[in-house]
């Protein structure tokens, strides 16, 4: 008797993919590129209340220490 196997492992092999279009080197930049925009969120609202700060300290806000 002969068995004929349907979607068995036939044809050729696949190629695994490679560059940019890669899944993990997509959630690769998306993490850095999120970080970055991040980390430069949080140092311009810690310069901008730095000047704050210092805006008040001239008008002679500053709290006795």
């Amino acid at each position: 008797m002969h068995f004929t196997m349907v979607n068995g492992e036939g044809g050729p092999p696949k190629k695994p993919k490679r560059g940019l279009c890669d899944r993990g080197r997509q959630v690769t930049v998306l993490i850095v590129s999120m970080s970055t925009i991040f980390m430069l969120l949080i140092m311009g609202m810690v310069y901008a209340l730095e000047m704050r700060a210092r805006d008040m300290q001239e008008l002679g806000f500053n709290t006795p220490a």
